[in-house]
């Protein structure tokens, strides 16, 4: 009997896939072909209107119509208010542009007007970028020609700015004080500027004006602010005797600068230039106590002096330039270099620093019984006198044996300062010791001594 449920073989599947494939095939073939025709046909139809509609003379007029709106509406580009991109409005800022005004300034003060102004110019681009290149030609105007002494609001005017453009001031407005001008005089002072410019080793002498008084003018309210004029005297370039104009400036009690009006506002000023200088010996000054009982004996320097720079008087009273040098750690013979700090008054040295070489031994001490007493600072109405006609004190010198050897006692001064002393009577007044010999420490047996102050 014959199996019904035999599969078919793999020969037949294939058959009948290929036969799917090619019916499947002619379906799409036929699909593209119909839909071929149609666009041929659908193409050929639009062609002709087209054709009929361009080169029809009726509507050629009405294409163009069309053109001309469809480009108008891509070049205007939805401006409002422009019929061509060079038409678009456009800002551009103006910062400080100076404010005037038009009223006599040397009658009248006035306050609270700003000196410039921000303005805002709009229009058209190229309008606004010319406007921008003339920024120095123009000006804001503050109309006070007609306004009497008092405070006001004025409105601020921009000058000389192009009608083709719209222009905003920032501020508008300005509340000015207005007020008539006084005069006074004033005596000449002056002040050195660029002073850094000038040599150390020149002084300055004492300067000559060509006019020793000057006019101010300004209101009552201002001048009686002003505390002094001075002249400001440049060095720039100075090294010798020198002759200039000055700038004249006036000043509050702060020291601020005054915005007044000074009749000259220069003067010529004649100026003495000089370099004094002095070679005075440079002498180490030991500071605190060195340990273990030692003392300085004697030290080297590779500098014994220096030439000082300082006006006349100063160098009058200098005799030595001293250098302190800090003896706390040092306990036997060391080598040191220390800055030379010079005094007051002292403008320049030609030496800066100096190698000490420094010798040390045991320290030792002396007695100097019959040091003189002076005193100093007296007023010219008493007579001075001490108790017992004691004038006399014992002095304690300590330092190496050395050194003391060579301190006499016209080498120590003994001086009493009396200048807090205005009435007669007997007072037991403190004393002060110094040496002149800088290796040596000075002490008093008796700090006090009694005296005598008696009027003439």
């Amino acid at each position: 009997m014959p199996n019904r449920n035999k599969k078919p073989s793999i020969n037949e599947n294939k058959l009948e896939l290929a036969k799917s494939i090619a019916e499947k095939s002619k379906t799409i073939k036929r699909t593209y072909a119909s839909f071929e025709n149609k666009f041929i046909k659908g193409y050929r139809t639009v062609s002709g209107w087209i054709d009929f509609i361009l080169f029809n003379q009726r509507f050629s007029k009405l294409i163009a119509l069309c053109l001309a709106v469809v480009l108008y509406l891509v070049i205007n580009g939805g401006a409002k208010d422009s019929l061509f991109m060079s038409n678009i409005k456009q800002s551009a800022e103006l910062p400080d542009v100076a404010v005037t005004m038009n009223i006599s300034e040397s009658v009248y003060e006035v306050e609270g007007l700003p000196e410039s102004v921000d303005v805002m110019v709009r229009g058209d681009t190229s309008d606004v970028q010319f406007a921008s290149q003339q920024k120095d030609s123009y000006k804001v105007l503050a109309d006070l020609s007609e306004l009497p002494e008092g405070k006001h609001e004025v409105q601020l005017e921009p000058l000389n700015f192009s009608s083709k453009v719209d222009v905003t001031l920032n501020p508008s407005t300005a509340v000015v004080t207005i007020k008539k001008k006084i005069s006074r005089s004033f005596k000449t002072g002056y002040d050195y500027i660029n002073t850094d410019k000038l040599d150390k080793v020149y002084t300055l002498g004492t300067p000559e004006f060509s006019q020793e008084e000057v006019i101010v003018r300004a209101s009552e309210e201002t001048m009686n602010k002003i505390s002094f004029v001075k002249a400001l005297i440049d060095l720039d370039g100075v090294k010798a005797d020198f002759e200039r104009d000055a700038t004249l400036v006036a000043y509050d009690q702060e020291g601020n600068k005054m915005n007044v009006d000074i009749l000259p506002n220069k003067v010529t000023v004649k100026v003495g230039v000089s370099s004094p200088s002095k070679v005075v010996p440079i002498v180490v000054v030991p500071e605190g106590t060195m340990p273990k009982g030692k003392a300085i004996e004697s030290y080297k320097l590779d500098y014994s002096s220096i030439r000082v720079y300082a006006p006349e008087d100063v160098l009058d009273t200098l005799k030595q330039i001293e250098i302190s040098v800090p003896v706390n750690k040092i306990s036997k013979d060391t080598t040191i270099t220390m800055p030379i700090m010079l005094p007051n008054g002292v403008s320049k040295g030609d030496v800066s620093k100096v190698k000490i070489t420094l010798k040390v031994n045991d320290i030792d001490k002396k007695e100097f019984s019959d040091v003189a007493i002076n005193y100093e600072n007296l007023n010219s109405k008493f007579k001075v006198s001490f108790v017992n006609d004691v004038d006399k004190t014992t002095v304690v010198a300590k330092a190496t044996k050395e050194v003391l050897n060579a301190i006499k006692s016209e080498d120590i001064k003994v001086t009493l300062d009396l200048s807090d002393y205005d009435k007669a009577g007997t007072y037991s007044v403190e004393m002060r010791v110094e040496g002149s010999n800088k290796l040596a420490q000075y002490s008093l047996k008796n700090k006090k001594i009694k005296i005598i102050l008696e009027e003439k």
